[in-house]
């Protein structure tokens, strides 16, 4: 056996003596107790969701400096969200994978979870829960059951163009460790490490071809938002436009788009990291909402109904005509017009001259569009001339082939007195003559 040497033996002392020192210089402080509850949402913020649609949202909890069976034995949580965009409904616990749940099956004990208070008006929802005794050992679950779940809450969505931002109002515990002793922090949001869209809306929601759409969207991140991008298509091909910045709200405009179109737009940010995020894609489609414009209305001398109706080329374009008449005050009837490609106009010929002739005719037409717009002109009046039409093709009758010759002549610009020349002496234009009376 080997013996120690006197400087060895003055080395040791020497070198037990200065850890002493340092040790005595340098106490090792304990981690001070603290409890952090949080909402794990970005910012605590809650995305829309499509009305009556269920949302759950989960409360974590994260334990240090607190042994096991020194902690929590109880706890209680005040909760609020906009009630415009959330409704309240009830909250989840005492199951597997949260906090108080796990450490009570670990050790043979039971929980008592409850909902103190819904007030869906406010948007105010209460819960608690407690471990049951027996207490052997007395307290209840620390830093081992860290990062579980507290307690999930559950909504119904009433916006889906909206977020709400969750509020935890208050927080408290009962613990082995006096509460006092204990720093409690609680954050309505945990920032995650993107950027993050937290709400977008659309203004109109449901444009008219005409009009162009502006949508804001309000973006989030941990450090600072670089940029936001406008992503939209309505024809397959996606067209990027950069967003103007007012504090964390972003906004572009979508030019209008032709009636039916399906329009679809998301939102892509960037933060200052390199971090990107994006949107759901949301999506409107164009409405025409405006009637067909009636530019004139008139009916010529040989009753042919001419109508100038038009729509923009974006809009649904125009339907049909429909034209309202009667005679001297009689009742109204109502027949429809047709589009003449050559003419541009809507027209519509009245047969039956000579029954008309002499006589007064109001009308007037209702022009509806492929959205089911309608516009009404004003009522109108024609005196009929106190004319007869001939037999002008010499087949016995006078009938509407006769009216229509008489119509494609005067389109021509031929002379009247030529064209009854060429017809054998037939009269285009008789003036009635009014009988004697009889003596």
């Amino acid at each position: 056996m080997k013996r120690k040497t006197v400087s060895g033996i003055v080395l040791t002392v020497f070198l037990v003596n200065m850890l002493a020192m340092a040790f005595r210089a340098n106490p090792v402080k304990a981690q001070e107790p603290y409890i952090k509850v949080y909402v794990d949402q970005p910012l605590g913020y809650i995305p829309g969701a499509p009305p009556g649609n269920n949302v759950t949202v989960d409360i974590i909890i994260e334990v240090s400096g607190i042994a096991d069976h020194e902690g929590i034995m109880a706890w209680g949580l005040d909760v609020q969200v906009d009630p415009d965009i959330l409704e309240p409904k009830g909250a989840t616990g005492a199951t597997s994978g949260y906090f108080l749940w796990e450490y009570a099956q670990d050790f043979g004990r039971s929980v008592d979870f409850h909902v103190s208070s819904i007030d869906t008006t406010t948007g105010f929802i209460s819960v608690g829960e407690i471990l049951h005794p027996p207490f052997p050992p007395l307290g209840g679950p620390g830093e081992g059951y860290s990062g579980l779940k507290l307690v999930t809450l559950e909504f119904t969505s009433k916006s889906e163009t909206a977020s709400s931002l969750i509020v935890i109002i208050d927080f408290s515990c009962v613990a082995a460790i006096p509460s006092h002793e204990i720093t409690v922090d609680t954050v309505d949001g945990f920032y995650a490490s993107a950027t993050v869209v937290i709400s977008v809306f659309a203004s109109p929601s449901t444009p008219n071809y005409d009009e162009e759409t502006t949508i804001n969207a309000t973006i989030i991140d941990d450090v600072a938002v670089d940029q936001a991008l406008l992503s939209y298509t309505h024809d397959l091909t996606w067209h990027n436009v950069s967003m103007d910045r007012f504090d964390d709200v972003f906004s572009a405009t979508i030019p209008p788009q032709a009636y039916g179109s399906l329009v679809q737009y998301m939102i892509y940010a960037n933060d200052t990291d390199g971090n990107w995020g994006l949107s759901k894609i949301y999506a409107y489609t164009i409405i025409d909402t405006v009637p067909p414009e009636i530019h004139s209305v008139q009916c010529t001398s040989l009753l042919n109904i001419h109508a100038n109706v038009t729509e923009p080329t974006s809009a649904s374009g125009v339907d049909k005509l429909i034209l309202h008449l009667r005679v001297d005050n009689g009742d109204w009837w109502n027949t429809t017009l047709t589009y003449d490609s050559t003419m541009g106009l809507w027209t519509r010929i009245l047969y039956g001259y000579n029954q008309l002739a002499g006589k007064t005719i109001e009308y007037f037409i209702e022009a509806y569009d492929k959205a089911g717009n309608k516009n009404t002109s004003a009522v109108l009046s024609h005196s009929v001339d106190e004319r007869t039409i001939a037999d002008l093709n010499r087949d016995s009758k006078v009938d509407r082939v006769d009216m229509l010759i008489l119509v494609r002549c005067l389109g021509r610009g031929a002379p009247l007195i030529g064209f009854a020349g060429l017809l054998i002496g037939s009269v285009v234009y008789v003036k009635r003559r009014k009988k004697k009376q009889q003596d």
